[in-house]
């Protein structure tokens, strides 16, 4: 009688087999928080978006008013009295990975915020939904402009 050593190609396919579901699992929970990441720095931008134009009418920047823009997928932050599509000192912050839904007082999409003072021309919400990450965060504006998210 022989003694065999070795494993038998049912015992190399059985941890294979093991192997490539524990590594399944693994690379699903790695797309995921890397997702999730994604999705929380493009909320991080927006509400930086929206602090910075804040900041630029507080310190009144070039002597006027400053706000932001709000369209689906994008934040146009703008100086002056009003938004202007097309004005070349209009910055656009484009978001795939989110959209925007602004909730804002009289169902307007502009953010104007005062020069010196800072307080917003209107309150409300801006709610953050994730395109690739199941998710949303809701932004609110007080009258004293201030900005909290959850």
């Amino acid at each position: 009688m022989q003694n065999k050593a070795g494993f038998t190609l049912i015992e190399l396919l059985s941890v294979l087999a093991i192997s490539l579901i524990i590594l399944a699992v693994l690379l699903n929970g790695f797309i995921n928080y890397a997702r999730y990441q994604t999705y929380q720095a493009r909320v991080a931008e927006v509400v930086s978006t929206i602090v910075d134009a804040q900041a630029a009418a507080k310190v009144a920047a070039q002597d006027e008013h400053h706000g932001v823009y709000i369209t689906s997928n994008q934040i146009t932050s703008y100086s002056g009295n009003a938004y202007i599509a097309g004005n070349s000192t209009n910055v656009d912050t484009v978001f795939a990975e989110v959209n925007l839904v602004p909730n804002l007082t009289g169902g307007v999409s502009e953010i104007r915020f005062n020069k010196v003072t800072a307080l917003p021309s209107v309150v409300g919400t801006i709610d953050i939904v994730g395109t690739r990450y199941t998710a949303t965060t809701t932004i609110t504006l007080t009258e004293a402009g201030v900005l909290y998210y959850e």
